[in-house]
C-alpha cells in the first residue's frame, strides 16, 4: 500500500519540520458536549477522593512502590482497569503473597518480624481505607477515559504512520501521543497513550535497541 513518505517497497522517510494540524481535529458540537460532561464528572468524583489518603499513599514509598509494580502487571498484559474495586482487592492479594514470599525466605525470627511489620504497615492501607483508595482509582480511570477521548480525535488525524520492530518485521502501530501546544501563551500539554505505549515497552514481542 503506497503511503507518503515511502518511496519503493523498503524505504521509508520523513523531514523533522514541524507540521501545524490545528483544526484538523476538531471535535463537534456533540463531541464537545460529551467531552465537557466527561470533565463535569472528574470534578464531581475530585472532591470525593480523601486528600490525607492520596498524601499518606504518596509519601509510604513501600506502598507506592508496590502499587506501581501491581498495576505494571496489568498494563504488561494490555489490561486497564475496568473495576476500581475488583483491582484494589486483587491488588491486596497481590501485596499480601509478595510479602509473604520475603517473610517465608528470611532464616531468623528477626529478619521475619521486620518484613512482618513492613506488610502490616502496607497492608493496614487496604484493611482500613479500602473505599477511599477505590475512590482515587475511580478518579484515575475517569481520567484516563478523558484523555483517550482526546488522543483517539488527535488519531483522526492520521498523517504520520509510525512503527514497532517485531521478530515479524515491522508493523503500524498507534502513536506514543501527542503534545498540544496553545499558540496564544506557548504553553503545552503533553497526552501520552500509556497502555500502549508501555504495554510496547513491555512486551517481548516488540525488539527493543539492545535486541538482536
Amino acid at each position: 500500500m503506497k503511503q507518503p513518505g515511502i518511496l519503493g517497497g523498503d524505504v521509508w522517510f520523513d523531514d523533522a519540520t514541524y507540521k501545524d494540524v490545528s483544526g484538523q481535529a476538531s471535535m463537534t458540537a456533540k463531541e464537545t458536549a460529551e467531552f465537557t460532561k466527561q470533565l463535569s464528572a472528574i470534578g464531581t468524583q475530585f472532591r470525593k477522593v480523601n486528600a490525607n489518603i492520596l498524601n499518606s499513599i504518596n509519601a509510604n514509598k513501600d506502598l507506592l512502590i508496590n502499587i506501581k509494580a501491581f498495576n505494571n502487571t496489568k498494563i504488561k498484559a494490555g489490561k486497564r482497569i475496568t473495576n476500581p474495586s475488583q483491582h484494589v482487592t486483587q491488588m491486596f492479594h497481590y501485596i499480601a503473597n509478595k510479602y509473604k514470599k520475603e517473610i517465608d525466605s528470611k532464616k531468623t525470627e528477626a529478619g521475619k518480624n521486620t518484613w512482618k511489620a513492613k506488610k502490616n504497615d502496607v497492608l493496614s492501607f487496604f484493611i482500613n481505607d479500602k473505599q477511599k483508595i477505590v475512590e482515587i482509582f475511580k478518579l484515575m480511570n475517569m481520567m484516563v477515559d478523558a484523555k483517550q477521548t482526546l488522543i483517539n480525535k488527535m488519531n483522526q488525524i492520521g498523517s504520520m504512520k509510525t512503527f514497532v520492530r517485531t521478530r515479524n518485521g515491522f508493523k503500524v502501530t498507534g502513536v506514543e501521543g501527542y503534545v498540544a501546544i496553545d499558540k496564544m501563551s506557548g504553553k503545552a500539554v503533553k497526552l501520552v497513550d500509556r497502555l500502549e505505549f508501555s504495554r510496547l515497552n513491555f512486551s517481548p514481542e516488540i525488539l527493543k535497541g539492545w535486541n538482536k
